[in-house]
């Protein structure tokens, strides 16, 4: 609570619309260290955290977590409530237990629940793949908002009624588009991995989408790299 009470102190400095404080990452580097997720098991000390992010600032903070633990132990409900209690002005509930990882289906039952236990807003997450996916998590639980996490990876027409189109050249040219921020926000040379793992994810499930990836993977330059999806983009094809 003290070092997320010093964290806290320092981003009001950048005036952020929302501090959000990520209790539902079920990672196991990060729940390792009790961080994310694990939390979830330790209530008392979640709620000590929230207090004193909420107690040094004036800026709204919201709350993500899980369904519960696991099976046996699914205490979302509660720590919704502690959370509303401690002072969260938005709750964020991604409808797997801790247990799950990322594996399984995202329970809307759960956040369904969550959403008439508490007078403040809940943001439904998990599963949501489609602008359709967002209206119906929405409609069946009752959630005031989405949020969308990998479903968004490569995929940017997530937030569009249209859906991804079916087109190789036209995706190509998201993917171009994506490039061309990587480089206005960060640099594109130092981290070829990374890079290569976002643009990689616009070709899946699209004809000839493995050997795509391949082709993504292959190319050892970030302008080898750029190159090709230009190509794509304007309907060369190289290579395939």
């Amino acid at each position: 609570p003290e070092i997320m009470a010093a964290a806290t102190t320092i981003l009001n400095d950048f005036h952020p619309d929302i501090i959000d404080i990520n209790m539902g990452c079920p990672v196991r580097k990060v729940t390792k260290k009790g961080a994310g997720a694990a939390l979830m098991s330790a209530p008392e000390l979640a709620e000590d955290i929230i207090k004193a992010v909420v107690s040094n600032t004036d800026i709204p903070v919201t709350v993500k977590f899980r369904a519960g633990v696991n099976q046996e132990q699914l205490n979302g409900i509660e720590f919704a409530q502690m959370a509303q209690s401690a002072g969260a002005s938005a709750v964020t509930v991604h409808g797997r237990t801790r247990a799950q990882g990322f594996s399984g289906f995202a329970d809307r039952k759960i956040i369904a629940e969550i959403k008439q236990s508490l007078n403040i807003p809940v943001i439904g997450n998990g599963d949501i793949l489609s602008y359709q996916d967002g209206l119906d998590m929405m409609q069946e639980t009752g959630c005031d908002g989405v949020m969308i996490g990998r479903g968004a990876l490569g995929n940017p027409w997530v937030f569009s009624k249209a859906g991804r189109p079916n087109s190789i050249h036209l995706v190509a040219k998201a993917a171009l588009r994506h490039l061309e921020l990587i480089e206005h926000f960060m640099n594109p040379v130092s981290t070829p991995g990374l890079v290569r793992n976002h643009i990689s994810k616009y070709f899946r499930d699209l004809p000839g989408s493995s050997k795509m990836r391949n082709m993504v993977f292959s190319l050892e330059t970030y302008e080898e790299l750029k190159q090709f999806i230009i190509d794509l983009s304007e309907q060369k094809y190289p290579g395939l």
